[in-house]
This record gives C-alpha cells, sequence and structure tokens, in this order.
C-alpha cells in the first residue's frame, strides 16, 4: 500500500506543477485503479486546461543596430474591402471523441499476467483443495450469484481483466490491452491471441460481445441485467482481436467495474433460446 500511496502523491505532485493535463491524469488514475470520486477530485485539480500542452515561446531575437525600423503604415492601412471574412471558429465541427482504428488509440499495456510469480517449466503439479460452505447452485457464469459458484466457475472460465491482490490495479486475463476515450465513455479492448476454448474451438471478439449481450439480455434472467444495461449502450466487434464497450456515461473504473465478469463461449450457447438458458443442462451441470 505504500508503493500505491506514493504513486498516488507523485500523480498529485505532477497536477500541481502542471506537468500534466487532464486527458493523462485520466490515463494515470485509471491504471492505479483510483476510484471515480478520487479521479474527479483530480481531475477538478487541473482546471479548464486543454489537451495539449502550450507551445513553448520562442525568446525575443536580440536587435539589429543596422536594420531600418519598418513604418507604422499597418495602423493607417483602409481595410480592403474585398476581402473575405474568415469563417468563425465557433462554426466548426467538434471533433469525435469516440476512437476511430488502432492509429488513434493510445494503449494501456496489462502489467505481468503472472503478477510477478514464476513457474519453472518441467517441475510436476501437485494438487489443491479448496472448501466451501455451501453448494455450487449452477455451473454457467451468465447465472453465478453465489461465493461458491463463482469460485468453481473461475476454476474454468476466465475474464477480461482481474485486480492484482495486493495493488488492486487492473491485470490483463483474456485483455492483452486497452484504450478508453477522452470522456471515458469509449473502452476499447484489445484481446490475447492463440487462445482456445476447451474443446478447442479459438477464442475470438464474438465470444465477448455474446456475453455481454447474454447478460443484457432481460430474457436470460441474469442477476446482472439491470447494472450492465444501466451502463452499457452496445459491445462492437472491431475486428477478431478488438473489441468496443460503448457505454452510457462516464465509466473511468471499467476495467475492474465490467471487465471482471468470466466469458462463455458463443459457439456453445449461440443456438440456446435465451429464455431455456437458465434450465440448460450446460447451467444446472448435467452437461459437462
Amino acid at each position: 500500500m505504500d508503493q500505491e500511496k506514493s504513486k498516488l502523491l507523485a500523480l498529485r505532485e505532477d497536477i500541481f506543477s502542471s506537468r500534466l493535463n487532464r486527458r493523462d491524469v485520466l490515463k494515470r488514475a485509471t491504471v492505479l485503479g483510483l476510484s471515480a470520486p478520487v479521479i474527479a477530485t483530480l481531475l477538478a485539480a487541473c482546471g479548464d486546461d486543454d489537451d495539449e500542452d502550450p507551445a513553448p515561446t520562442a525568446p525575443p531575437a536580440a536587435a539589429d543596430p543596422t536594420a531600418v525600423p519598418d513604418d507604422d503604415d499597418d495602423d493607417d492601412e483602409e481595410p480592403d474591402p474585398t476581402a473575405t471574412p474568415e469563417d468563425d471558429d465557433d462554426d466548426e465541427e467538434p471533433e469525435p471523441t469516440e476512437p476511430t482504428g488502432d492509429g488513434d488509440l493510445d494503449w494501456m499495456e496489462s502489467q505481468d499476467r503472472m503478477m510477478g510469480i514464476s513457474m519453472e517449466e518441467g517441475v510436476p503439479g501437485g494438487v489443491i483443495i479448496e472448501s466451501s460452505v455451501a453448494d455450487i447452485s449452477n455451473t454457467n457464469p451468465i447465472f453465478s450469484a453465489d461465493t461458491s459458484s463463482f469460485d468453481f466457475q473461475s476454476m474454468m472460465f476466465e475474464s477480461l481483466i482481474q485486480g492484482h491482490p495486493e495493488t488492486i490495479e487492473p491485470v490483463g486475463d483474456l485483455a492483452e490491452a486497452w484504450a478508453v476515450n477522452e470522456d471515458a465513455t469509449v473502452w476499447t479492448i484489445r484481446l490475447r491471441e492463440g487462445v482456445t476454448w476447451h474443446d478447442g474451438e479459438t477464442f475470438t471478439a464474438d465470444d465477448v460481445k455474446f456475453t455481454y449481450d447474454t447478460h443484457m439480455n432481460e430474457d436470460v434472467g441474469s442477476p446482472r441485467t439491470s447494472d450492465f444495461n444501466s451502463k452499457i449502450e452496445s459491445v462492437e466487434v472491431v475486428d477478431d482481436y478488438t473489441v468496443q464497450f460503448n457505454l452510457l456515461a462516464t465509466l473511468v473504473d471499467f476495467p475492474l467495474d465490467l471487465g471482471v465478469y468470466n466469458l462463455i463461449a458463443e459457439h456453445i450457447w449461440a443456438d440456446v433460446n435465451p429464455a431455456d438458458m437458465v434450465n440448460d443442462p450446460g447451467t444446472t451441470g448435467q452437461d459437462p
């Protein structure tokens, strides 16, 4: 926690010394996993500065003693009646804040997925036994609403992002990197390539979209439907390994708020009627 506190103090120092603009503060605060109120306070300390740092002003050149001073005729010149007035800058269309492609995104790379733990190759594993105070209620992450079921499912399914147990910073699981627009209403996730499901099918962005769309489908009965629908407008597949979350409002802690839920395979569940999913053998555990 001392390390996290020192990072926060360093961030505050950079803000008050005007070395960071609002966009930089948002990025660094998100990586630190700070809460929304804390980030809002930090952004307020930045004032209304522009995203771009002002260009340095060149020092005035030394006066040339041999130069002939210009006449002050400019002040006396009559305006040119044929000149066309310049357009008012206020009429220009504002630039969109949404990312429009990989070249426009400032990716935040995930830290070490193993969180500093090294594993020596060739060393045989062992057996771990975990106890629980209650039996699991289902085997489908869409319907997990109790700790026992969630712990069981997490041994088989993975999420986009997980929280570091010591620093609470977001760490990529199936996400390799992520990017956010200026007002934190659009989050773009880049997925790890070469990942397969247990049956050998390739994991892609379609699985991510399918999982979140299933949670948001009221016919399914997920315990997270209202939460997801109150925050997510839509989930879009950019390409096989990139997915974009369009949110209804600013959400600076998206990685640890909505990115931590286990994903399911589209090719397994796409043909199941949403209303029947809760009683499907894949949910009850009768069909492994």
